[in-house]
């Protein structure tokens, strides 16, 4: 079932390249396959504005920008078909020899546009169904489409476990994240002032998108009960997400803004985690954290 029996050309579907981890991944396996001569293709239903992953420049890239947000039931019907259309030409396009799909709303779309395709299909959950809801008509979605693919990714056991009501035990696949060594060519020497900084404060580390699953929220309230005692102690929670401002307004109401820090995304997360004492990852419910 691996991709050593597939042929050369690639397809990549994710709905887009902004931050997050499926993103990442996306263009890590696209960069990837591309330097081992496959021919790649990456598709997105966003535009390339939101992009915050780098591709090779081989990669073919194909940005739909179709990601406009639906006012209502009609709107969100007549907006997916469109996206289903876009989706099948741009895959028929790439003349692929497999595809392969990232984050359950992306898979069904995938499934959906490929339908005529004579290509096998893989897609990957990369959160934990069981905990990350995406609504009636997705999930019923899901529940007929995801029989049609040639295989299903999943990062945990437990998950694979779960994904037996969908599909044969002989589609499901365990395969955990990578992470790609080395990260950086070379780690900055530490300079003299730093490290008498560091040698005054303590850096409690969590990473991750700003989102509800994350907990960041509860990692900030579990913080404020000890930062009176600890006064050297910080909290750096590195990251993007829709949930800033509200973990900020937190922040502020706790009245901690010189102990919590957000300090936004970083693409060289190994730097901040040599920098820090020790990780932290408070999440609801994962797939399997790029982070940790």
């Amino acid at each position: 079932m691996g991709l050593q029996a597939l042929s050369r050309r690639l397809t990549i579907t994710v709905p887009s390249l902004s931050l997050g981890g499926a993103e990442g991944v996306a263009a890590m396996m696209a960069n990837h396959w591309a330097k081992q001569g496959h021919t790649v293709t990456l598709i997105t239903l966003d535009s390339k504005e939101t992009d915050s992953f780098s591709l090779d420049a081989v990669v073919q890239r194909i940005a739909l920008n179709l990601m406009q947000d639906s006012g209502n039931l009609f709107q969100a019907v007549s907006n997916n078909r469109l996206r289903i259309n876009y989706l099948q030409s741009a895959i028929a396009d790439s003349q692929p020899d497999a595809v392969i799909s990232l984050t359950d709303r992306m898979n069904v779309l995938t499934l959906l546009a490929t339908g005529k395709l004579r290509c096998p299909v893989i897609i990957s959950e990369r959160s934990d169904p069981r905990h990350h809801p995406i609504g009636r008509l997705w999930s019923f979605l899901r529940k007929r489409t995801y029989p049609r693919a040639y295989a299903l990714v999943v990062q945990t056991q437990g998950v694979a476990d779960f994904c037996r009501h969908w599909l044969k035990s002989t589609q499901i696949e365990v395969i955990p994240n990578a992470v790609p060594l080395p990260r950086s060519p070379e780690v900055p020497a530490v300079s003299r002032e730093t490290l008498e900084v560091r040698t005054r404060v303590k850096i409690v580390l969590g990473m991750g998108r700003l989102s509800h699953e994350k907990g960041f929220d509860l990692l900030i309230e579990a913080f404020s009960r000890v930062a009176s005692e600890f006064p050297d102690w910080k909290l750096q929670i590195s990251g993007e997400g829709p949930l800033r401002e509200s973990l900020q307004q937190q922040i502020n109401h706790l009245g901690l803004q010189e102990q919590i820090d957000l300090p936004g995304w970083t693409s060289q997360p190994e730097l901040q985690l040599d920098q820090g004492d020790f990780f932290v990852l408070p999440s609801r419910y994962e797939g399997f954290p790029n982070a940790l």
